[in-house]
């Protein structure tokens, strides 16, 4: 006669662990029972919030920065200098952007150099033909 698998109680905790160590029957989890899915999808759909709701919402923790700056973000100050500085500036200028040339650097270097001589003599071309100098290059010749 054999013995029946239900009379034996070790018999049910040998299956449990061959259950444990299939790993096969493991891997796989098993679907949501309706249960779960009503708690994790909302039955009405989610409004997104106005602007004044949304603006309200989340007061910051620190004051706006101050408008009244003590110190210029950009750099707006002209500054004033003479017609024999400007012209000594220009030929400095000019001599040391010569010199870079001169030197052994790759060609990108000498290409931003290149474009520095011809700004430097735009300028100075400008200059010399109207005495002006535009208000966007921060310096005023008195």
């Amino acid at each position: 006669m054999e013995p029946a698998a239900d009379s034996n109680p070790t018999n049910q905790s040998n299956a449990g662990s061959k259950i444990a160590s299939n790993p096969s029957s493991l891997g796989s989890t098993p679907p949501p029972t309706e249960q779960d899915l009503m708690q994790n999808i909302p039955g009405h759909p989610v409004h997104a919030p106005s602007f004044c709701e949304f603006a309200l919402q989340n007061l910051p923790s620190a004051p706006p920065a101050s408008l009244a700056r003590r110190e210029a973000i950009l750099p707006t100050e002209l500054q004033e200098i003479t017609t024999e500085e400007f012209d000594r500036s220009i030929k400095e200028a000019a001599r040391s952007t010569q010199a870079i040339l001169a030197l052994k650097l790759p060609q990108s270097c000498k290409h931003k150099a290149q474009d520095l001589v011809s700004s430097i003599k735009q300028s100075k071309r400008k200059w010399e033909e109207t005495s002006i100098v535009p208000d966007d290059e921060d310096i005023k010749i008195a």
